[in-house]
């Protein structure tokens, strides 16, 4: 009798590019999203608010009070807004792990992006990524619920190895946004007009 051992290897690779077609897919049939969240920092200070995404390439995140800071993201540049000074910060998108969400081609099987690690635990996919580009130190590892598919929460390791956790609630998906959302308009504390 002969017996044929798997090949572990071969099916491991397999059902790696299987779990990333399949959220590949799911993140690029993301046209909006809206869900509460929670945003921890790698010293367990947490904030909540609500999230806002159309693609391509508009979102915003708005803190709930006492939190005096507004997040626009409006196709070309991500905007920090303090409310508290009135003073807008703004930086271009591709600098920004924002474009791994907004950008409506993005796919964890493009070349700009290496997928470095994936796991499967319970209904919970992790899949582990990073941008192809050497000199990057950027990490982002993105959590989705299975049976059915939900993104659920990402983390983000940035270039000076701070890390953000944002987990999602109450997801909403594909329903008509205003575009007002994604426009910021600077307040002049010296026009009385």
């Amino acid at each position: 009798m002969i017996v044929i051992k798997p090949n572990l290897a071969l099916t491991q690779t397999t059902d790696n590019e299987n779990l990333i077609e399949k959220t590949s897919e799911y993140l690029n049939n993301i046209d909006t999203l809206t869900s509460k969240f929670i945003q921890i920092d790698q010293y367990g200070n947490s904030l909540t608010g609500i999230l806002f995404i159309e693609k391509p390439g508009k979102m915003r995140i708005e803190y709930d009070e006492p939190e005096q800071i507004l997040i626009v993201v409006d196709g070309y540049y991500l905007i920090y807004v303090d409310k508290e000074i009135d003073q807008a910060t703004y930086i271009d998108i591709d600098d920004t792990p924002a474009k791994y969400l907004l950008d409506p081609n993005w796919s964890f099987g493009s070349d700009e992006v290496e997928i470095y690690h994936t796991i499967t635990d319970g209904d919970l996919i992790s899949i582990f990524a990073r941008p192809s580009d050497k000199n990057s130190k950027e990490k982002i590892k993105f959590v989705f619920k299975d049976n059915p598919l939900e993104l659920r929460q990402w983390e983000i390791l940035d270039q000076k190895k701070t890390s953000i956790t944002v987990t999602l609630y109450e997801v909403e998906l594909n329903k008509d946004l205003k575009s007002d959302l994604f426009k910021y308009e600077e307040y002049d504390l010296f026009d009385k007009d």
